[in-house]
């Protein structure tokens, strides 16, 4: 007799719709879409144990999109079932507009406190900052944002500031 094994099985549930905007990657503008990626342990071909969670928020006609911290994945899946229920029509506009405005009023709330958070990180980075040449930076700040810090993007985008650099 033998037991079959198997792990990295992927489910994605989709949550539902958040907000209306442009792909930077493949230019469409859509609802983009909340996802919850499982990765499930599992026996005989059946998924039993998810051992990894990810959520995601993406564009629905790409995929492109970023992984969200769970903070931030609690505020946009509110978001996301009061647009299902407003879609399925279990809610008014006015309603839905209400419960909406509340929702982003405490999303603006998380995101200034981070924002500030990571404004006192940058001081910590801005030595670093300061040995990069003026192409580093614009690189850094222009294209490959997503792959560092944000408190090194802040500061490099400050260190730009101080030497009269623009982004374009």
């Amino acid at each position: 007799m033998f037991i079959i094994f198997g792990w990295n099985y992927k489910k994605v549930t989709s949550l539902g719709a958040v907000h209306y905007h442009q792909c930077a990657h493949c230019h469409n503008e859509d609802f983009w879409n909340l996802s919850k990626i499982s990765t499930y342990i599992t026996f005989f071909f059946i998924p039993v144990i998810a051992y990894e969670t990810e959520n995601w928020y993406c564009c629905p006609i790409c995929n492109h999109g970023h992984k969200m911290n769970w903070d931030e994945f609690k505020f946009y899946k509110e978001i996301a079932e009061v647009n299902t229920a407003f879609l399925d029509g279990k809610l008014l506009e006015e309603a839905r507009q209400e419960k909406l405005e509340i929702i982003n009023t405490n999303l603006d709330l998380l995101m200034e406190s981070k924002r500030l958070k990571y404004l006192e990180e940058s001081k910590k980075w801005r030595e670093k900052v300061g040995e990069k040449s003026n192409d580093e930076l614009v690189q850094i700040v222009k294209y490959k944002s997503t792959s560092y810090n944000p408190a090194f993007i802040i500061a490099a985008e400050e260190e730009l500031q101080l030497r009269n650099i623009e982004i374009e």
